[in-house]
């Protein structure tokens, strides 16, 4: 998924937390969006703990989706946007 012109970023959305595990022992840059039937508090901070970005709870609608994807695109421009114009370059 091209979140800039310049670069590119790795979004998962899974409903696992080994999943979430898995991949940031071999990406740890991919950002993660876990979905859950089981919205309670614990499932909530285990999945931020592991690393996920965002949290929907199922059933989730397709905008949550879209919402959550577009913040995350604009919080990486915005992170990009902080970086000189030759690392940017790099990614």
């Amino acid at each position: 998924m091209a979140l800039t012109e310049g670069g590119a970023k790795k979004v998962l959305i899974c409903d696992d937390s080994m999943l979430i595990r898995k991949q940031f022992q071999t990406d740890s840059e991919a950002v993660v969006i876990m979905l859950s039937s089981v919205g309670t508090k614990e499932n909530l901070r285990e999945a931020l703990e592991l690393g996920a970005t965002d949290f929907i709870q199922k059933p989730w609608k397709e905008e949550q989706l879209v919402n959550a994807i577009s913040r995350i695109a604009n919080n990486y421009r915005k992170f990009l946007a902080l970086w000189s114009p030759d690392i940017r370059d790099v990614y």
